[in-house]
């Protein structure tokens, strides 16, 4: 279940989503989201890329997805990061937040991190 899946699963359980700090607020009906193990589970795993992401720290978010499906390649991963979001930035002349969402998006989204879509 991608980040995207989960945070749809939740929206259809009725629930919406917030970051506030470090803590992942989910409000909706909350007996049918702690009823569905699935959910749970992908929410507990993803709770700091989910965070990032609702907040829009997006190196954060690609940080936390690495750290979690990834390790090994975080360094290689982050520079890509950084790289991408460069030419979204410079060449292609978008703001820095647009540019490392797009640059987010690619990296998770792609092979560079095989693993992520579990």
């Amino acid at each position: 279940m991608t980040r995207f899946d989960l945070i749809v699963a939740l929206q259809l359980h009725g629930a919406t989503q917030a970051a506030a700090g470090d803590q992942l607020l989910i409000d909706g009906s909350e007996g049918e989201i702690v009823d569905d193990p699935d959910i749970m589970w992908h929410v507990t795993r993803r709770k700091a890329e989910i965070v990032a992401f609702l907040a829009g720290d997006w190196r954060a978010a690609l940080r936390a997805l690495v750290e979690r499906e990834v390790p090994d390649r975080i360094d290689d991963l982050i520079e890509q990061f950084d790289e991408r979001a460069g030419i979204y930035e410079y060449d292609a002349h978008l703001d820095r937040q647009r540019a490392e969402e797009l640059a987010y998006s690619e990296i998770a989204e792609t092979n560079h991190c095989a693993g992520c879509r579990d």
